[in-house]
């Protein structure tokens, strides 16, 4: 067992976990590679602490004591028996064993960067409340982007009960009003791979995103609409969705979209007509595209020769 900072207990063949100051700082935890790890669990020491969850109407906690309050980046990287990460609150809170929602949300007050990797079981996590940089999900279960969903809609819904106790404990700058908080709003990169589908994800609240890699999802036939949402999308990679069909037309408003590769998507069988603000395409390794893509000959040619860069393979 080994203790971190804000009392973190990490549980059985702890054996690789790293913590680096930045120089701005912030702090980066990695732990991967432990077999027997199945919980990593999070201990509230202090009984003033409490006072984040509301009750009692007295002045909150300052938010140095919250936890992981200087956490930027974290990776989990093949924990293949880790079920979740969770709060133990000790004293007189520990009575209830029903843990309010708020420790949890509070877990990651300045958290930039997320990469979970082959965590299969992994199904509950501390909300990423301010995540803006990068999310990479590899090989986890879908509960787990539905269990942050489920876990803003039950705060916001406590909040609005509970206004006057919880509307104290956030009054730090840190975190926004519930009544316009959304999901991964400031995400600027997002990296999915092996995994069944996209459901969980609230693609309407991407309204910052940037790059979307989509990689060996199994299941998916068909784009989600909800993406032509996000309208600053400038990079989309598709690979290895062998069920892929087809790309949809909504492409066409995606106007800052700049760079589109696809790869492995064997049945994908034709590109979208109006993809005129396009850069740079990169085909590889799909040949009904490939067919439909020759210079001049293709039927698609005419909605790609205006493309500075193409690659097609």
């Amino acid at each position: 067992m080994m203790k971190g900072p804000r009392g973190i207990e990490i549980r059985r063949d702890l054996q690789r976990p790293s913590f680096h100051d930045k120089a701005n700082g912030k702090w980066t935890l990695y732990v991967g590679e432990l077999t027997s790890l199945e919980v990593i669990e999070e201990r509230d020491h202090e009984p003033s602490r409490g006072n984040l969850v509301g009750g009692s109407g007295r002045q909150p906690a300052p938010s140095s004591a919250v936890p992981f309050s200087s956490l930027k980046e974290l990776t989990l990287y093949k924990l293949p028996n880790l079920t979740g990460w969770r709060m133990r609150r000790e004293g007189v809170a520990a009575k209830n064993q029903q843990f309010p929602l708020f420790p949890l949300f509070l877990s990651f007050p300045c958290l930039s960067k997320l990469s979970i990797e082959h965590c299969p079981n992994l199904t509950s996590m501390p909300l990423f409340l301010n995540l803006e940089e990068d999310l990479k999900l590899t090989d986890v279960r879908r509960e787990l982007l539905q269990q942050q969903s489920m876990m803003v809609k039950q705060t916001i819904a406590t909040s609005l009960t509970s206004s006057t106790s919880i509307s104290s404990s956030f009054s730090s700058s840190s975190f926004p009003p519930f009544s316009t908080y959304s999901p991964f709003s400031k995400l600027k990169s997002m990296h999915i791979a092996s995994i069944k589908d996209l459901d969980g994800i609230q693609w309407q609240s991407l309204r910052n995103l940037r790059s979307l890699v989509l990689i060996t999802i199994s299941n998916l036939v068909y784009l989600p609409d909800e993406i032509q949402y996000a309208t600053t999308l400038q990079h989309l990679k598709i690979v290895n969705c062998s069920n892929l069909m087809t790309l949809p037309e909504w492409m066409g408003n995606l106007m800052s979209l700049q760079k589109l590769e696809i790869s492995q998507c064997p049945n994908l069988t034709s590109l979208p007509d109006e993809i005129y603000h396009l850069q740079k395409l990169i085909i590889s390794d799909c040949p009904k595209l490939l067919e439909r893509s020759h210079t001049e000959t293709g039927v698609d040619w005419p909605k790609i020769a205006h493309i500075s860069s193409l690659h097609i393979t």
